[in-house]
């Protein structure tokens, strides 16, 4: 008897934040603090509402990468509609990955269909260790993985976010 909590088993790995809305949440907090310690509690609603709305869809569709027993989705975010990629395991003849050590980790994904020429590339802002932790799930749900020391891929390449 197959165990039902396992096999639907889902492995999320967000991607790094965005520096630059932090930045502009940090000088919101700051600019509402300004205008009510200048009494101005009149302007400080506006500003106020707008910060926790855009905080909150920022929050609410943060960037990720799922992996689960029948798929492979990939989620980006630019800002208010969610831009979405769904591979089927079972159409997937290869994943190539390829992380870097630099200062600004960057993890790309090279996704090669089994019935296309062309191999899919998306580029991800990830720490190496949850590259590594993509590495071993894709493993043990039976896809074949590649690292790679350099982003070279040899096939036709299709650029994805």
């Amino acid at each position: 008897m197959i165990d039902q909590r396992n096999s639907n088993k889902r492995c999320k790995f967000y991607l790094s934040y965005n520096y630059g809305a932090i930045i502009f949440y940090l000088f919101s907090i700051l600019f509402i603090i300004y205008l009510g310690a200048r009494n101005q509690i009149i302007y400080t609603f506006i500003p106020a509402i707008t910060m926790f709305y855009i905080l909150y869809q920022d929050v609410k569709s943060i960037a990720k990468i799922e992996l689960n027993e029948l798929l492979v989705k990939l989620i980006y975010r630019p800002f208010y509609k969610p831009i979405i990629f769904e591979y089927i395991l079972s159409e997937i003849e290869m994943v190539s990955i390829y992380y870097s050590y630099k200062r600004c980790h960057s993890t790309i994904l090279f996704i090669k269909l089994k019935d296309s020429t062309e191999t899919i590339m998306h580029t991800t802002a990830m720490s190496i260790a949850k590259s590594k932790g993509i590495v071993e799930v894709l493993r043990n749900l039976n896809v074949n993985v590649i690292e790679l020391e350099k982003p070279n891929v040899l096939d036709k390449i299709i650029t994805l976010p």
